[in-house]
């Protein structure tokens, strides 16, 4: 069951619990895994996990998320139409509010309880409530973290407007110590690769396309495709956004800028459609 009867840390106090861990810690996963043990223990609830294009193809999750991971990370990847509808919706909200509830979705608990991700993915982890925030920098997606509370119908002992005002709350730090962390990991990302390939990654990461970094470099488009798959495969990335992201946070401290990527686009055009 979950921790909400006992007493909460104040915004003030967890934000700067995060600051403190970021400077403690300094690989993002246990970083990431210790921030999700302090908001479980001050706000409440049973599971969380940590995934998006900074992340790669990796999810981190606390021990005990084991039993709807596999789903969550299909999801989160958007390699399943099936939950279409709910990953525009809470992603999407996300993005442009910092945190989604599901009552702010789903009008009722009956239509909670009737959508498609509830059945095949909710309610087989005895889940019955999930909030979302979209962790982002300069206003481009880094991750997403969401939580969820289980046991009781749909909804019961959900998540509330004082936990999302919560959530707002230490967004920033959460994000500010997620960068942090991505900027140290960065030289050892970029140690994997071959000197040319670091060249490429980092004219992807400014938004060349393959026939322009051939010009650069003097070679074809083709080649330069073959080493761009070779970099995703060697850094375990599947696109050029998700590769953007996973090197956004700099050794020099800046992040890029990126608020054209296809993956915030493809979440506007949804909501638009």
């Amino acid at each position: 069951m979950n921790d909400a009867h006992k007493p909460r840390l104040s915004a003030e106090a967890l934000s700067a619990a995060l600051i403190h861990m970021a400077h403690d810690i300094t690989e993002s996963e246990a970083f990431i895994g210790e921030s999700l043990m302090l908001l479980k223990r001050s706000i409440g609830f049973d599971t969380a996990f940590v995934g998006g294009p900074c992340l790669g193809r990796s999810i981190i999750s606390d021990h005990e998320s084991e039993t709807w991971k596999p789903a969550a990370l299909e999801t989160l990847r958007g390699s399943s139409s099936r939950y279409e509808v709910m990953m525009n919706a809470v992603f999407g909200r996300s993005l442009t509010h910092g945190v989604c509830l599901d009552r702010d979705i789903y009008a009722t608990a009956r239509e909670f309880e009737r959508s498609l991700y509830y059945q095949e993915v909710l309610r087989p982890a005895d889940v019955s409530s999930l909030s979302c925030v979209g962790l982002t920098w300069r206003g481009s997606p880094l991750a997403f973290l969401v939580a969820a509370r289980h046991g009781g119908r749909p909804m019961e002992g959900g998540f509330t407007a004082e936990d999302a005002e919560l959530l707002s709350h230490v967004k920033c730090a959460f994000e500010a110590g997620l960068v942090a962390n991505l900027a140290t990991s960065q030289p050892s990302l970029l140690n994997q690769l071959t000197p040319r390939e670091r060249e490429i990654a980092e004219m992807i990461c400014r938004g060349l396309s393959n026939r322009e970094i051939g010009a650069i470099l003097g070679t074809s488009p083709h080649t330069v495709r073959n080493q761009t798959v070779q970099i995703f495969r060697k850094l375990e990335v599947d696109n050029r956004v998700e590769l953007t992201a996973l090197l956004s946070g700099r050794s020099d401290g800046t992040a890029d800028d990126l608020s054209v990527s296809r993956w915030v686009e493809s979440f506007a055009s949804r909501r638009a459609s």
